[in-house]
């Protein structure tokens, strides 16, 4: 009977022990990345949970879904639009996270979860003046966490924030920008961790590259139309973005704009964007699919150029002219639609996975290098509408064994099949058709 008892006592003990290692373990609370609701009383009465991070996706905060739990910190997506009014009844303090002007944050905030913005001293800020009237933020020297810049120091118009002028600030987590400043600078919020928003007012028209580099607690901002010039990778590595709000009026790029933003992988182009810039979003690898809007007519070169994610590319048949995906090395099916009429220098260079690609009738121009380096597709079937065929354009096609003549075609740079035209490096090129 002693024996049993110390056997009982044992697995007593042991219980115990998995009992605390499991708070350990749901100190942090990973949710499923599919979750699309966080059902009634799912944590209530959970002293164990402390920090939440809600993925983007959910929803719906039900009844009670965390009461009376250990809760610290909660991290909400953009897409949550209903939290119960008891969610976090009986909840100590706790800090909430949310994107700007969305659902959650309004909602955290009349709950008293996100504090109320209060104006920033204005001695908090070190700035330099432009032409007697305006003047630039060089600096902030203050502690608050969440900051207002105001629209005039010392009777000087803020107009610009300066490179790196918030550069490496640790504690900011909200910063609101009035609407008198036109310019974000140059790595003007580099590395600001627990960056969560920014409320970027309504005339910034240029965002200079890497100015927001590193901020892994950045959820994302609200672009508005303003908005025209962005710089090299002004989001890379911000590791907890959950969406990119494409502007409309978006004209000029440099690169990597989200690049190591491992969340983000769809981009939607909105309805009244007609033109994709150059470089928009080079070697981000991690966007798998985009959704181009009504509007679109032009892709421009490299606007996805070495984006590894892309699998799939259904170009609609508003779209007339095609550059930018140079580089992308997993791209295998490419669904082209007629009203379809220029393929752009480069535009599918290197992209080794493509097998076959059916070019729609409407097609006139093949740009120099349009398929150059596409080692494994094995015919270029042209439909009758080609006029034009650029050189090198399908230079180092080495699978390539068929070609089919367009009957209007009225310029080619491929004198010789294996010298130096469209058909360069074609090892394996027996056939060509040519229609009566």
């Amino acid at each position: 009977m002693k024996e049993w008892a110390r056997i009982v006592a044992l697995f007593g003990m042991l219980g115990l022990l998995c009992l605390g290692a499991g708070c350990a373990l749901a100190e942090t609370v990973n949710l499923p990345a599919n979750l699309k609701v966080i059902e009634e009383e799912t944590y209530c009465n959970d002293g164990a949970v402390r920090v939440v991070t809600v993925p983007n996706g959910v929803t719906e905060i039900r009844s009670r879904a965390f009461a009376y739990s250990g809760l610290e910190e909660i991290s909400l997506p953009r897409s949550v639009t209903f939290i119960a009014e008891d969610a976090f009844e009986g909840c100590r303090t706790f800090k909430a996270k949310a994107p700007l002007n969305s659902y959650a944050y309004d909602w955290c905030k009349e709950h008293g979860y996100i504090g109320e913005v209060e104006p920033t001293p204005v001695e908090d800020f070190t700035y330099e003046t432009i032409n007697g009237l305006y003047a630039r933020i060089t600096g902030y020297t203050g502690t608050d966490t969440v900051i207002e810049i105001p629209e005039m120091i010392d009777d000087y118009t803020i107009q610009i924030i300066s490179d790196s002028a918030f550069r490496n600030n640790k504690s900011l987590e909200y910063v609101y920008i009035p609407d008198t400043v036109t310019e974000i600078g140059r790595s003007a919020f580099y590395g600001c961790t627990s960056l969560v928003g920014v409320d970027v007012g309504q005339s910034v028209g240029t965002i200079g590259g890497s100015a927001f580099y590193g901020c892994t607690s950045l959820i994302g901002i609200d672009f508005l139309d303003s908005l025209t010039k962005i710089g090299s990778s002004i989001f890379r590595n911000c590791t907890n973005l959950e969406y990119f709000d494409y502007p409309l009026n978006w004209t000029e790029a440099d690169g990597n704009t989200i690049t190591g933003c491992n969340k983000i992988t769809t981009i939607t182009v909105p309805n009244g964007v007609t033109t994709i810039p150059s470089d928009a979003f080079s070697y981000c690898h991690s966007i798998e699919k985009i959704v181009f809007g009504d509007n679109v007519e032009s892709i421009e070169e490299d606007a996805f150029e070495g984006c590894l994610g892309l699998v799939r590319i259904d170009i609609p048949d508003n779209i007339k002219s095609i550059s930018g995906f140079r580089g992308c090395t997993n791209l295998t099916d490419c669904l082209l639609h007629e009203g379809l009429i220029t393929i752009s220098e480069c535009c599918f260079t290197d992209c080794k996975a493509i097998t076959s690609i059916d070019l729609p009738y409407g097609l006139e121009v093949i740009e120099a290098q349009a398929f150059s380096g596409c080692t494994y597709l094995t015919s270029a079937d042209l439909p009758d509408t080609v006029k034009e065929i650029g050189y090198e354009a399908y230079k180092d096609c080495e699978a390539l064994n068929h070609f089919r003549y367009p009957k209007n075609l009225e310029t080619a740079s491929f004198s010789y099949i294996w010298g130096d035209g469209a058909f360069v490096g074609c090892k394996s090129l027996r056939t060509v058709e040519v229609p009566v």
